[in-house]
């Protein structure tokens, strides 16, 4: 795929680079980064072996489908809030390339949260405090805003440096992102019980999907042998 064409709605762009290859018996898709005309990045998201579908009724409590984000009822429903809630990923278009599902996002440039810990731990943790106390912030806001991640991992939380200094972080991947207004959110009820989204964000049981950004962040105080170290950062901005 890469020097391929695409063309969009209003523009072309030509896949550059891979960044993912979908990987298990469960294939879902591969990640590109790609241009416009304009040299402008974007995120490719390549749906090569299945057609999206929005709804897989494998549980009435959840809406789970490993491709719903190619789907044009779910694509267009997170399109639609895009730009009231600037926190999520832009989903730009959504195309049809030699019959098969392709999305288009936001490019963000920087690195997976965990890598990010890893990399700067004991070197300069610092950075570390400000990346997790960014994060919590982050989160609070999505969950303050009735969002819930869905598949919740510190490989789909991206960090990057912004022009002042700081760090800009954002969730990706919302296959399984879940909103009040959300046509299956409705379905299966999803918000009946108002925090259990939320909950699941944090420590989720479900071994479908991330175990839970807090677990996540626990998990990584084990390997680094820092006991309660980044998880008191993290519920410090959180809470």
């Amino acid at each position: 795929m890469i020097g391929e064409n695409i063309r969009g709605n209003s523009k072309t762009y030509v896949v550059t680079e891979r960044l993912l290859k979908s990987q298990g018996d469960r294939p879902n898709a591969n990640i590109y980064v790609c241009e416009d005309e304009k040299n402008i990045k974007y995120i490719l998201k390549h749906f090569y072996s299945k057609t999206p579908v929005s709804f897989i009724g494998y549980s009435k409590h959840n809406h789970y489908g490993r491709r719903r984000d190619g789907s044009h009822r779910v694509f267009n429903e997170i399109q639609k809030k895009n730009t009231q809630y600037p926190f999520l990923l832009k989903h730009i278009e959504r195309i049809k390339h030699k019959n098969k599902w392709l999305i288009i996002l936001e490019y963000i440039e920087g690195s997976t949260l965990s890598y990010f810990i890893q990399k700067n731990h004991p070197i300069d943790f610092n950075k570390v405090n400000d990346a997790i106390e960014q994060f919590g912030l982050e989160l609070k806001n999505w969950h303050s805003s009735e969002f819930a991640h869905g598949d919740p991992h510190l490989d789909n939380v991206m960090i990057s440096y912004k022009n002042d200094g700081s760090y800009s972080i954002k969730l990706i991947d919302y296959g399984q992102l879940h909103h009040p207004d959300f046509h299956y959110c409705k379905k299966v009820n999803c918000y009946k019980d108002k925090n259990k989204r939320i909950n699941e964000d944090l420590k989720n049981t479900n071994s479908k999907l991330g175990n839970g950004f807090l677990n996540g962040l626990t998990d990584l105080e084990k390997k680094l042998d820092i006991p309660d170290k980044l998880t008191s950062i993290f519920k410090k901005a959180y809470y």
